[in-house]
């Protein structure tokens, strides 16, 4: 027997991961995602997969006995008569299903219509499958994962439950379990059976109710749409008659249609004969009027109390039944229906235009590959200028940090001030400016640095990197309500040609309308109501200024929820400001951001902070791009089972500060977590300080391919009944972050 053990953790984190075990002469190594992470140089024998007399285990441990199980899903398993992969060297896996060639002597894929553990080569080589009924075959591959219940989700406690692959859900406590897609487009049906006779609830809500956690019954909720086995149905907790009552072996089908828009938006539920499979409408209820329509997302939840209910999202038109009864309930044979796409299995028809909730349905993001955009850097001084490179793009915003050895300012640097021009953001002080330090240059891969805080020999250090529009080259002398002097104002990287909206004419300016990240130098006038161009095509929902010549001013922030409670939906966070460089809680003050950006322009206000009068300022603005980046609120509830954070992608970097109670900006990223769990996972940095990065249980947390998930109580992440602000930015869109 020969045991290869790794020191990481490599596969406990929601993906597919392609996994090879392979022999080559006297060597075994181990192969994840291509990369060797274990090896045996030093192995004898021989064995022969066509012709052993012990039992082969694949997913269990067969020398330790029938209690070693892999929890997980398994696909496309190959032995081969020869080394696939050799030489210890890194390989790219493929993307494609395995193929049955002359060296497979067993092949067993998911797909396979010849049943559970059956031989695609042909040679007899089946398994017989042990505790696995028939409904654990789902139809999810590397390539296309359908919805389930989230296990993740926990935003009023209780004891939860969850079988047959996170589809059949049990709660005791009225939590509201919510599925893994959320949505904000398109149209979309699932379906649910109902195993109890009382006490379930089944709808739609706002994501923000999931990262909420609140002692309200979760159908009590803003932004929260429900149909209850009285007939009832429940919006934003008003309860009013709606369809028919329904109880144990009834099955609901639910249409969700936001095809023009969350704000315009209606769910329909079916009751559906679960005999005939006849689909019966109770009615289209409108979104208008009611909480959900401040929704940035929305996503399936079932409330419960002491209940059954299993899901199908069109991987089980049968609900995991098996034998004649299944808690009371007959077995249903699936109707066999798909949706527009030919995807699915579902018992009840599927409504005309409607889709399956699939990674494969899900709209191919603005941004395939959220790395073009955004990146994080590490590196190891040498004492001598670093030139940073795999960035990707040139920068237009870097935010340097320490790592290890000598605790250092935070500085910013961007192509709108230049190279030689640093900002640091863990203090109020003014803009330092020095050509014999700082930046040499932004480069078409990343950036060269000789600022001697950041090339100390032997000290770790890295950078946060966001891409601009381009580098402007002169300032805009046009004045307002003029096309921009060329060079001066760069979108997209070419010269505006049309004249920026505002009182205020920017200086410089360089917006990313693709990533919704613009740069913009602009003088102020400490006015009330003025209003500067940002560039964008949607309105701010994150903007940082400060004054460049100030040495005692602080960096107000503008953060669209941090105005008001997270118990429910957000609230526009005007007449008010957090600050960039501190711990401090959001502040109450009309003289900070007077008004609602616009699609156009922002309001910094009439403070001297925000708006100093003839003074050099600059602004850094950021809005939501779906599948690239995230700017939101959440509630704590001091728990190691925190609140999940739905993002729709895997997050690349963190950003997070508590404004309800004050405390420092915490920053995650995963240029240092690589993994999930425990000091893996927990690798932490603070922006408004000049402290190294530290890891501690206090700062768990998992990334997912779908958001992230407190693991933790501390005050600056997680603390009961304390709102918090965040911002993210993707590592892979959810559509594609199943696979890696």
């Amino acid at each position: 027997v020969v045991a290869l053990n790794t020191s990481t953790e490599y596969l406990a984190d929601s993906h597919w991961h392609h996994v090879a075990l392979v022999r080559e002469s006297t060597a075994l190594r181990l192969y994840i995602d291509g990369t060797e992470r274990a090896s045996n140089t030093s192995i004898s024998g021989s064995w022969d997969v066509t012709n052993i007399s012990n039992d082969l285990g694949i997913g269990a441990g067969i020398d330790a006995g029938d209690t070693e199980y892999y929890t997980g899903k398994l696909d496309q398993i190959r032995i081969s008569n020869t080394a696939r992969y050799p030489g210890g060297t890194a390989f790219t896996p493929s993307t494609t299903p395995f193929t049955n060639d002359a060296n497979t002597k067993l092949l067993i894929q998911g797909d396979f219509k010849g049943g559970l553990g059956q031989d695609v080569a042909g040679l007899g080589a089946d398994f017989t499958p042990v505790n696995i009924k028939p409904h654990n075959k789902l139809p999810d591959t590397p390539l296309n994962n359908f919805a389930t219940m989230n296990p993740a989700t926990h935003p009023r406690g209780g004891s939860s439950k969850f079988n047959d692959s996170n589809l059949r859900i049990w709660n005791d406590n009225w939590d509201g379990v919510s599925g893994t897609i959320a949505v904000s487009s398109g149209k979309w049906y699932w379906e649910v059976r109902a195993f109890g006779t009382a006490s379930m609830k089944i709808g739609v809500w706002d994501t923000t109710c999931v990262s909420s956690p609140s002692s309200l019954n979760s159908h009590d909720r803003k932004g929260s749409i429900f149909y209850q086995e009285n007939g009832d149905k429940l919006i934003d907790s008003g309860i009013s008659g709606y369809g028919s009552t329904f109880t144990k072996g009834d099955i609901i089908g639910v249409a969700l249609d936001l095809s023009s828009g969350i704000e315009n938006g209606t769910v329909t539920f079916y009751k559906i004969d679960s005999q005939t499979g006849t689909s019966v409408s109770q009615g289209a209820i409108a979104f208008s009027g009611t909480e959900i329509t401040k929704a940035q997302m929305v996503c399936p939840v079932t409330s419960l109390a002491s209940q059954w209910v299993t899901y199908n999202f069109g991987q089980d038109g049968e609900f995991g039944s098996y034998g004649a009864m299944n808690q009371g309930v007959w077995f249903v044979a699936s109707n066999n229906n798909q949706d527009a796409n030919g995807i699915g299995d579902f018992f009840g028809a599927v409504p005309t235009g409607h889709l399956a909730m699939c990674t494969k349905n899900l709209p191919t993001p603005s941004i395939a590959d959220p790395g073009e955009y955004y990146n994080t850097a590490i590196w190891t001084g040498h004492n001598a200028p670093e030139v940073i490179t795999g960035v990707g793009f040139e920068p237009g915003l870097i935010w340097n940090f320490g790592r290890t050895g000598t605790t250092t300012n935070k500085k910013m640097y961007d192509q709108v001030r230049g190279i030689s021009r640093a900002l640091r953001s863990n203090t109020v002080g003014a803009e330092s400016h020095s050509t014999s330090e700082n930046l040499t240059s932004f480069d078409a891969d990343g950036y060269t640095i000789k600022d001697p805080d950041y090339i100390q020999n032997g000290e770790k250090k890295g950078a946060w990197i966001w891409k601009g529009g381009g580098t402007p080259t002169v300032d805009n002398s046009a004045g307002v309500g003029n096309v921009p002097t060329t060079g001066s104002v760069k979108i997209d990287g070419a010269d505006s040609t049309s004249a920026l909206a505002g009182t205020i004419a920017a200086t410089r300016l360089s917006a990313n309308t693709e990533s919704g990240f613009s740069i913009i130098s602009w003088t102020g006038n400490q006015t009330a109501s003025a209003t500067v161009g940002h560039g964008l095509s949607k309105a701010p929902e994150f903007i940082i200024t400060k004054c460049r010549t100030a040495s005692n001013q602080d960096w107000p922030v503008y953060h669209m929820g941090s105005g008001g409670t997270a118990a429910n939906t957000l609230t526009p966070g005007i007449n008010g400001y957090i600050n960039w460089n501190n711990n401090s809680t959001w502040n109450s003050n009309g003289g900070f951001y007077d008004a609602l950006p616009t699609d156009t322009v922002f309001y910094p206000g009439a403070h001297a902070y925000a708006n100093s009068n003839t003074d050099p300022m600059i602004s850094y603005c950021f809005h939501t791009v779906p599948g690239f980046s995230k700017i939101g609120v959440y509630r704590g509830n001091g728990s190691g089972h925190g609140p999940f954070v739905h993002t729709g992608f895997l997050p690349a970097l963190i950003i997070i500060q508590n404004y309800d109670s004050g405390d420092n900006w915490t920053l995650w990223d995963t240029a240092r977590d690589l993994y999930n769990g425990g000091d893996y996972s927990n690798w932490t940095s603070e922006g408004d300080t000049t402290s190294l990065e530290w890891s501690d249980s206090n700062f768990y947390h998992d990334k997912l391919s779908n958001g992230f998930k407190l693991r933790a109580s501390h005050i600056q992440i997680n603390q009961a009944n304390t709102d918090y602000l965040y911002l993210a930015f993707a590592k892979s869109p959810f559509k594609t972050s199943n696979a890696r």
